[in-house]
């Protein structure tokens, strides 16, 4: 015997010993997904965990048929007879729906964990397994909800190379360790004619090998009718902004969160057509019951931007701004221009879903970004500054910030950066964010007060 192969198995037996690795024989022997819902439900029920959940995110009709959904796809994941791909945000599910695959998405799955308490688990699985504390904490999540047997066998991973590299690397890494096939989107990073083609050409590639590796033939009438949904989607997507924008209406940061990760990884589906449209009816309802209402100043309150997403384990910091410091907080979308004509005017399929992929991955530089952004729609919500919340890890973001802190002081406006992680809460102290918090309040309070004086 080769002295290094040796060595080799016999280092394997040392890491196994301790725990560090998961042999092949043992994720064979597990790969029934009945065990393995079975063993994450454990893994949940055991946490003890009670979440500070925000109490006006409110259990609305699309809450509830967001989360419905959610849940039937989870089941679904989980079902023997099922064929599951494990995919990430930035994907075309009307492509799985097309061929009856539950698209089960790992990345949103974290955020799944940070809320049910189980991600600190699964975060010190992977750790222990090498995955090094400074990557992102998606990855070392989900990897180790992997090793930990909590995830359904997949019979395909698909994944896209564009904005996350790290997340790339997570889904090579599921690949060898459930030693399933994969398929990479590579997602252009400038969004142009050219990059629509090529993108679309990726696409096909790509329904072609799953058709091949799992011996399943895409129903083009299935397909058809899933690019309608979504572009029925974008349209409810479209009319729901622009109202919020004519009559100044604030929308939840949490609830719109966690709405956006559902609406765009599941879009394609009719359920998701159903949750939006109760969104916008919602929101409907608003202007119905309060006219031109702007809920977000009206009352000389500071109103802040939120950009990025949030610690999905706590709405602490979120409640503390609006509950004790009186800050009013609106996400960040509602200052941007939603147009969908051009991409819903798409006829061919394969185009009009690479074009999406390039609107949702963000290809484009940071200033194309930047110039999105309606600054009049800043003016009229009375917009007094913005809050950055940046993602450990994520290099991606981080990168950009600089850009995106100095646009705004440029313009005037106060800019706080609170460094955190919405899986992984011991990335997260809310004594040390609080003193930000409180110093930053009170700027704005001061100069809301001397713009009253003033005027």
């Amino acid at each position: 015997m080769d002295f290094s192969d040796d060595k080799e198995k016999l280092l394997e037996k040392l890491l196994a010993r301790k725990g560090y690795i998961v042999d092949e024989k043992k994720t064979e022997r597990t790969s029934v997904r009945a065990g393995q819902l079975e063993r994450f439900m454990n893994v949940a029920n055991s946490s003890g965990y009670s979440r500070n959940v925000k109490a006006n995110s409110g259990n609305t009709g699309s809450t509830v048929t967001r989360t419905l959904t959610n849940v039937k796809v989870f089941q679904e994941g989980y079902k023997e007879d099922s064929k599951v791909v494990f995919v990430g945000n930035v994907m075309s599910p009307e492509i799985l729906f097309a061929m009856n695959i539950v698209p089960f998405n790992v990345e949103v799955l974290s955020a799944f964990f940070a809320t049910n308490g189980t991600a600190n688990r699964f975060l010190d699985i992977g750790e222990k397994n090498y995955i090094s504390r400074d990557t992102c904490s998606v990855v070392r999540c989900v990897i180790g909800a992997a090793i930990d047997d909590c995830l359904p066998f997949p019979d395909f991973i698909a994944f896209a190379s564009y904005p996350c590299d790290a997340a790339s690397r997570m889904f090579y890494a599921l690949s060898d360790h459930y030693k399933k096939p994969w398929f990479l989107l590579d997602i252009p990073y400038r969004n142009n004619d050219k990059s629509v083609i090529y993108l679309a050409g990726r696409i096909r590639e790509m329904k072609k090998k799953i058709e091949e590796t799992l011996g399943i033939k895409t129903d083009d009438d299935k397909l058809a009718t899933a690019v309608e949904y979504s572009k029925e989607c974008l349209k409810y997507y479209e009319k729901m902004i622009n109202l919020c924008q004519k009559h100044k209406l604030s929308m939840s940061v949490v609830k719109t969160a966690t709405d956006s990760m559902s609406y765009f990884g599941l879009i394609g589906s009719k359920e998701i057509i159903e949750a939006i449209r109760l969104n916008y009816e919602e929101v409907l309802e608003r202007v119905k019951g309060f006219g031109n209402f702007a809920n977000t100043g009206s009352d000389n309150r500071p109103v802040v931007t939120w950009r990025g997403l949030m610690p999905y384990y706590d709405n602490e910091i979120i409640n503390y701004f609006e509950n004790e410091c009186g800050i009013s907080i609106i996400p960040e979308m509602l200052t941007v221009d939603v147009d969908v004509s051009d991409l819903i005017g798409t006829d061919d399929i394969y185009h009009f879903l690479a074009k999406k992929l390039l609107i949702l991955s963000g290809s484009g530089s940071m200033t194309d970004s930047l110039q999105s952004r309606n600054w009049d729609i800043h003016e009229e919500y009375g917009i007094d500054g913005a809050v950055l919340f940046n993602q450990w890890g994520c290099r991606h973001t981080l990168s950009c910030g600089q850009i995106h802190r100095d646009s705004l002081s440029k313009r005037n406006f106060s800019v706080l950066e609170i460094d955190g992680d919405f899986v992984d809460s011991r990335n997260y102290s809310f004594s040390q964010t609080k003193v930000r918090i409180d110093a930053f309040a009170e700027l704005l309070k001061r100069r809301k007060e001397d713009d009253y004086h003033r005027n």
